[in-house]
């Protein structure tokens, strides 16, 4: 759901990246959330913002010409746009995006159906390639049932002072 830290944790992926390896970092975002455009470390991030999810598709068609290390999109809410992030992960960019879903399963059919919503299974089948790693994050209200503690990452559960959550991770790694 809205303000469970998909874009800060993709955010932070992607910094990290660049702080730690260099290269250049594009994103496409409908609006852009955190402003971190420039220099990290030895990498550079640029921004871009777009007015409505339809632009994000062809947005990142134009990006291909300035050949960026990392791809970042934003909510991505769109076929065109998860079908650009699809070609682009099978040309060899690494493509970081945050999407809304139910749950890790759920999440990887609900973007399985979404890039082959022309009902191509080529694309079908190049999402199953291009796929490296997802992760379903959840803000849950202590306590976490010991369910939830066995199968994904919690964060720390002591009190802060301030209203208690913890960011729940369900990891896929490919």
């Amino acid at each position: 759901r809205p303000g469970s830290g998909k874009t800060t944790t993709a955010y932070a992926f992607v910094l990290d990246r660049l702080r730690k390896f260099g290269g250049t970092a594009w994103t496409v975002e409908n609006p852009i959330e955190f402003a971190k455009q420039g220099q990290h470390g030895k990498g550079w991030l640029y921004q871009t913002e777009v007015d409505d999810d339809e632009q994000i598709g062809p947005e990142i068609r134009e990006l291909y010409r300035l050949v960026p290390n990392i791809l970042f999109v934003g909510e991505v809410r769109d076929a065109r746009a998860m079908k650009e992030i699809v070609r682009a992960a099978g040309s060899g960019y690494l493509v970081v995006f945050t999407f809304f879903g139910n749950d890790l399963a759920n999440s990887i059919g609900q973007a399985s159906r979404l890039a082959s919503a022309d009902k191509s299974t080529d694309v079908n089948v190049a999402f199953a390639e291009v796929l490296r790693a997802m992760i379903y994050l959840e803000l849950q209200v202590p306590p976490v049932e010991a369910k939830v503690r066995e199968t994904a990452w919690v964060g720390d559960d002591e009190p802060t002072g301030h209203s208690r959550q913890l960011l729940v991770a369900s990891p896929l790694f490919i």
